[in-house]
C-alpha cells in the first residue's frame, strides 16, 4: 500500500513539475527539483502539521529524495497559523529559495491566501487536505486539490443524517470562518435538501479564540 501511495503521489508531482518544464529530460545534470512545504508548526493545529511534515518527508525518503531522475530539496517553513505570514513564507520560498512547488499550508484561510498569490506567479501549489471554496481551481489554475473540497464530507454527512439516521431537525456548530461556513452550509443544504429541518437560528458559528 506505501508503494502505491508513494507512486501516485511521485506521479503527481512529475505532472506539476512538468507543467514548469523540470521533468523534460537534459544533456546536462539536473538541478535538485526544490519543493516549498508550508505548514503551520506553531499555534493551534503544530502537533498535526508537525506529522504532515514528518509524512512527507518520509515519502521523500522512500525514493532516495529523487523524482523524474532529479533529485529533491525540501525546504520546510512556518506559517504559524496566519494568513499573511503564509503569503510571505510562499514568496520567500519562491524569490529567495527558487523553489519549483509548493505543498501546503493546512489551514483553509491559509489555502485561499496562498492560492491567489500561486496563481499570479504561476507555480504549482499542492493542498493535501480539504480545501475551501475560495482555493478552488476552478478560480485558481495553479491549485492542485488532491485532498478534496471542505464541503465533501459534511455534504454526504447531510444527506446521510436523514435518509439512514432518519433525523428530522438539526443544530450546525462551526468555526466562524471560510471553511467553517463551507462545511455547515454544506451540511445544511443536503440536509434540507433531503427535507431536514435547519430552522433559522438553528445554525450558529463559534468564533474560536
Amino acid at each position: 500500500m506505501n508503494k502505491i501511495i508513494l507512486g501516485l503521489f511521485s506521479v503527481l508531482l512529475v505532472v506539476a513539475l512538468t507543467s514548469v518544464g523540470l521533468a523534460a529530460p537534459a544533456a546536462t545534470q539536473k538541478p535538485p527539483i526544490k519543493i516549498g512545504h508550508i505548514r503551520s508548526l506553531t499555534g493551534p493545529v503544530a502537533i498535526t502539521n508537525a506529522q504532515m511534515v514528518k509524512g512527507f518527508d518520509l515519502a521523500m525518503a522512500l525514493s532516495n529524495y529523487e523524482i523524474a531522475g532529479g533529485k529533491v530539496e525540501i525546504i520546510v517553513e512556518d506559517d504559524g497559523a496566519k494568513a499573511e505570514v503564509t503569503v510571505d513564507k510562499a514568496r520567500k520560498l519562491i524569490e529567495k529559495d527558487k523553489v519549483d512547488m509548493i505543498v501546503g499550508p493546512t489551514m483553509g484561510g491559509l489555502q485561499m491566501a496562498i492560492s491567489t498569490y500561486m496563481n499570479k506567479v504561476g507555480i504549482p501549489n499542492i493542498h493535501t487536505n480539504p480545501s475551501p471554496y475560495g482555493s478552488s481551481p476552478r478560480n485558481n489554475q495553479w491549485t492542485i486539490q488532491v485532498g478534496g473540497a471542505s464541503p465533501q464530507i459534511p455534504s454526504c454527512g447531510g444527506r446521510y443524517a436523514v435518509e439512514h439516521l432518519g433525523v428530522k431537525k438539526a443544530i450546525v456548530i462551526g468555526e466562524d470562518t471560510a471553511p467553517g461556513r463551507d462545511y455547515i452550509g454544506a451540511f445544511s443544504r443536503r440536509f434540507q435538501g433531503r427535507r431536514g429541518n435547519c430552522h433559522p437560528g438553528a445554525v450558529d458559528t463559534l468564533r474560536l479564540q
